[in-house]
């Protein structure tokens, strides 16, 4: 099926040893209760350096993403440690989060969501403007 890109980006893992992991989230949910529809929006990462434990990766709860799943029982969190300009593809419904870096280095990963022509993001604000443009106008 055909499909747009919704938005593209960096995302910036600052390296702190001090920092968390980010909290289990889903980018978005189902298009309807009740009823479990194939993927309408799925992100692709594509990681600029290799994932490891000590910069943090991503981890997904398997599954997570179908109609009714269980959140209270029995899970296990699935951790991708691959090489630098890997593609992780996933659906926009997984239950998923960032292991937090505490290397010596910043961690930098693309980000493309793409979605149906029909789609419309509500949950997550995406901004028209690269804050790039910005910094022309300014100079």
């Amino acid at each position: 099926g055909e499909a747009v890109l919704l938005g593209c980006g960096v995302l910036l893992a600052i390296a702190d040893a001090e920092r968390a992991d980010q909290a289990w989230h889903t980018d978005g949910g189902h298009l309807f209760d009740g009823a479990h529809l194939p993927c309408h929006c799925l992100n692709v990462f594509i990681p600029l350096l290799e994932l490891n434990g000590a910069n943090g990766q991503t981890q997904f709860i398997l599954g997570s993403h179908a109609q009714g799943f269980d959140a209270e029982g029995e899970v296990s969190a699935t951790t991708l440690v691959c090489q630098a300009g890997s593609a992780i593809v996933f659906d926009y419904r997984i239950l998923q989060r960032g292991c937090a870096n505490r290397s010596e280095s910043d961690r930098p990963c693309l980000y493309f969501t793409y979605a149906k022509p029909w789609f419309r993001d509500l949950k997550n604000l995406r901004s028209a403007q690269s804050i790039l443009d910005e910094k022309l106008d300014a100079e």
